[in-house]
């Protein structure tokens, strides 16, 4: 759960904002201006900071420029802007004042989910958050939720399996399991589980006469890959509710 400071002068904006950041599952504090924005970010540390450029008194590129030129706990937080610009020098300017990222509105769930995600991967070592959410987008929340708790359910079973292999030293089923993750991991961003269970499947000659500790490797990435395509899983749910 990430700590996010929203501001917006739009309510329905901020709101329909806030709400799809706090299903998925962060805690949102908001500001409906930049005064109200730039203060906030001065007295309270955050995770991440999301502003509109085009509020009164203060665009979001001029609080962006105030907290990182001054002496504050949030100085070298990452930063997003959201705007409707659409010109390179319009967007480049942003990026010039000190912004990470940039939003173009209208804000969606999905534009939301790749842009956290870019900068607080749910598990980079496990997921690349950047292929579940061009899966999500290819296919619709509702899809593609239903494939990563598939995918979720998979990596159950292979565990199993690979644990009682272990204890029968069973190395046709080590090869087993890894020539179904070779595929599978990597279709849903799980990149090192898949390259290791493709070098197992592939290359057995290299892991000779230690084929047990090849599959104890394989299973502990198994685990870590499951916990972090739950989170995942997690997080969609939430924002499907």
């Amino acid at each position: 759960m990430l700590k996010i400071l929203l501001a917006d002068d739009s309510l329905p904006s901020l709101m329909a904002t806030q709400i799809m950041l706090e299903k998925m599952g962060h805690d949102v504090l908001v500001a409906t201006d930049g005064e109200q924005a730039l203060a906030l970010a001065l007295r309270e540390r955050f995770d991440l900071i999301l502003l509109d450029e085009y509020m009164p008194g203060l665009p979001g590129s001029a609080v962006t420029q105030r907290i990182r030129k001054s002496k504050n706990e949030n100085n070298g937080a990452i930063i997003i802007a959201l705007s409707g610009v659409h010109k390179e020098e319009e967007c480049q300017r942003l990026y010039d004042s000190g912004i990470d990222e940039l939003i173009i509105k209208p804000v969606t769930a999905d534009r939301l989910l790749v842009a956290v995600t870019k900068h607080f991967p749910i598990s980079s070592a496990s997921i690349d958050s950047s292929v579940v959410s061009q899966l999500f987008a290819d296919l619709g929340d509702e899809v593609g939720a239903r494939l990563i708790g598939m995918f979720v359910e998979e990596l159950v079973q292979m565990s199993v399996r690979i644990s009682q292999a272990l204890k029968n030293d069973d190395t046709e089923e080590y090869l087993a399991v890894a020539h179904i993750l070779k595929n599978s991991a990597a279709l849903y961003g799980a990149n090192e589980l898949a390259s290791f269970a493709r070098q197992l499947n592939e290359n057995t000659e290299q892991f000779a006469g230690d084929l047990a500790a090849a599959a104890t490797g394989l299973l502990e990435r198994i685990n870590e890959a499951h916990h972090a395509a739950k989170e995942y899983l997690s997080s969609a749910e939430r924002k499907g509710q």
